[in-house]
């Protein structure tokens, strides 16, 4: 998911992206997704940072570096700011084949997040990111819940449940429900 971010980026202005707005971009799409399916795309836990919102461990920018090296699929620029301080900047190599995520809502929120926050620069997405539902209910140092409310999760899984019946009456018949339910994530 974090070469899709750095791709969506590229084919939207090609410009590099920093480490902060990578982070907080790949963050505000796991938060995007998991309001609508009850977890993150990446499988990460979020903390609020000293910076905001931040997987736990550094991660995303532990995953990053490994997109560098061995797979060699980015490019990281490594400089210093005017004011001295480090910067890193983020870049998919020439040549990297654009791969669509296989999850659907994942690939189509990734587009909407690049295309809302992707050409902002770092202090704004991280105001984004800062602004969400889970940093506003936490202060500094706590770990970030992105699972949405009790109530949202009720209707999510009444809507999953009206679709995967949908799906199995029109478009999927011969498809056993209970490889339906398993699909949607509901009991069997």
């Amino acid at each position: 998911m974090i070469l899709r971010v750095l791709q969506e980026a590229e084919a939207r202005g090609g410009r590099q992206i920093y480490r902060t707005a990578l982070v907080k971009l790949v963050y505000l799409v796991d938060y995007i997704y998991a309001e609508h399916t009850g977890h993150t795309l990446t499988g990460l836990d979020y903390i609020w940072d000293d910076h905001g919102p931040n997987a736990r461990g550094n991660e995303i920018v532990k995953r990053a570096d490994r997109l560098e090296s061995p797979q060699r699929k980015i490019e990281i620029d490594k400089g210093v700011t005017p004011s001295g301080n480090p910067k890193w900047s983020y870049r998919v190599r020439e040549g990297v084949a654009t791969l669509p995520l296989k999850d659907e809502l994942g690939e189509r929120i990734v587009r909407d997040v690049i295309a809302t926050h992707g050409n902002l620069n770092w202090s704004d997405i991280v105001k984004a990111s800062k602004s969400t539902r889970p940093v506003l209910r936490s202060k500094p140092g706590d770990p970030l819940d992105l699972a949405p409310d009790a109530d949202k999760l009720k209707r999510l899984a009444r809507l999953t449940a009206m679709f995967g019946q949908r799906d199995y009456d029109t478009k999927r018949a011969g498809i056993p429900l209970r490889e339906l339910k398993r699909k949607y994530g509901l009991p069997a």
